[in-house]
């Protein structure tokens, strides 16, 4: 176990691979370049040979590149040399990753033509974590180091995100650190066994939680984070019956902090949403210091288990299922206009109401207005001990009424159902005491 310092101090150094076209080429060929961004989302671009000149070929091909406006290409310069297509960043510091294949004309398997890559110059910069000039001990971290981020620096590292494999022991991002890490579009992608803590004042920090090989997880995230910096979380791999990247446990204290679901997966090149166990969400001194949104779909779909949720103190804006939620003075909204809300996304096992406000409006977004509830909204037990339940925001039905099965009313609460469309069903509601609302014309039986 080896503690490593980010430093930001590598030299910026502009990234040349060379491709050569080799064997015999004859028209037809296809040369394809695959582009992998810092999100681990490819792009091919193949050019196909019109003759069997390679020097031709290579300077068509060069100007083909150069004429492509995909993001993974227009940073990147392309010239040709003899039978050579050199690709060269227009940004010293700015990495891009690629690598060369061939094949047939309709992608059969070559047969006498080759086409390789070679590293001529690799890129070397301050932002870019594979740069070892960046590292305490000139090494880049590998698995069961403790990483540390703090005032030796306020050089942001932005490039060389995908450290997929990398199980840290520890992730500590100091208050000292003013800098960010990674961004939306390319999150840092790694494992941590241990703690992994946000306390850096910089613009953002973006995580992806993952090991293409196998399951991984974060075992825990503890954000205290400027209160404007935005935390974003995603998992890599999501999905029933393959591997889960998983946030085990997160305790949320101070900043933006965001788990981007399956609707955000073009952008971060997640593979679903980001998976979590339990969130612990307890704002450091005002409601204002945190503020917190669950995406679509983020729950641990490998073994089909939703998150559960302690809202203590901030604001939470969830659009997934929910194992359990223990509302302790927190607001909390469940839907909303930043996602629409499915038959995946719309159910909460049991509801602890003890203190704060639940506002209760699973829903179907277009163009970001609410249209109608979600499509299947349902809580299977409330237990309304005190705060206010309040669903006057749910919107007409989807496709079946939003439910509620099981309702356990105590003095102290407010439970509003009086939305105008008096479609909130209770199956079995029990009053013990406290306030109610209904919309005109609706009944409700209680016990």
């Amino acid at each position: 176990m080896t503690t490593r310092y980010w430093l930001g101090l590598g030299t910026a150094v502009a990234q040349k691979n060379t491709f050569t076209i080799g064997g015999t080429l004859e028209a037809g060929d296809q040369l394809t370049i695959t582009m992998t961004a810092e999100n681990l989302s490819t792009y091919d671009f193949t050019y196909e040979a019109a003759s069997s000149d390679k020097a031709a070929e290579a300077i068509l091909m060069a100007a083909a590149w150069n004429l492509s406006t995909n993001a993974l290409c227009t940073p990147i310069t392309a010239t040709a040399v003899s039978d050579t297509v050199e690709l060269l960043a227009d940004v010293a510091g700015v990495p891009f990753y690629a690598a060369a294949s061939t094949t047939e004309s309709g992608g059969g398997a070559a047969d006498d033509q080759t086409f390789e890559m070679a590293a001529t110059t690799p890129n070397a910069g301050p932002s870019d974590c594979n740069d070892t000039d960046n590292w305490s001990g000139a090494a880049v971290p590998v698995s069961s180091d403790i990483v540390i981020f703090d005032g030796r620096t306020t050089v942001s590292a932005l490039y060389g995100m995908n450290q997929t494999g990398v199980d840290l022991a520890k992730l500590h991002i100091m208050p000292s650190y003013t800098g960010s890490i990674g961004s939306a579009g390319a999150p840092l992608i790694i494992e941590c066994a241990g703690n992994a803590i946000i306390q850096g004042q910089g613009t953002g920090y973006y995580l992806q939680c993952g090991n293409d090989a196998a399951d991984a997880d974060i075992a825990r995230l503890v954000v205290n984070a400027k209160k404007t910096s935005i935390i974003g979380l995603s998992s890599q791999k999501n999905a029933g019956g393959g591997n889960v990247a998983i946030f085990t446990e997160i305790i949320a204290q101070s900043g933006q902090l965001k788990l981007y679901g399956d609707a955000d997966k073009t952008t971060t090149g997640a593979q679903d949403g980001t998976a979590f166990g339990t969130l612990y969400a307890a704002a450091l001194t005002q409601a204002s210091d945190l503020a917190i949104v669950i995406g679509d779909q983020c729950e641990n779909f490998k073994a089909a288990v939703a998150g559960t949720i302690f809202a203590v103190k901030g604001t939470i804006a969830c659009y997934s299922d929910l194992a359990t939620l223990y509302l302790c003075g927190a607001i909390v909204a469940i839907g909303g206009t930043a996602y629409s809300m499915d038959a995946g996304d719309d159910n909460i096992g049991t509801l602890w109401n003890l203190a704060g406000t639940l506002n209760w409006h699973p829903s179907t977004v277009v163009t970001a207005v609410e249209t109608q509830a979600s499509v299947s909204p349902a809580i299977t037990t409330l237990h309304a001990v005190g705060g206010v339940f309040d669903a006057s925001l749910m919107k007409n039905t989807h496709t079946t009424a939003p439910t509620i099965t099981a309702l356990n009313q105590y003095a102290s609460s407010n439970v509003s159902l009086a939305n105008n469309y008096g479609n909130v069903v209770v199956t079995t509601w029990t009053k013990f005491g406290g306030d109610m609302s209904l919309s005109p014309g609706q009944s409700a039986a209680i016990s």
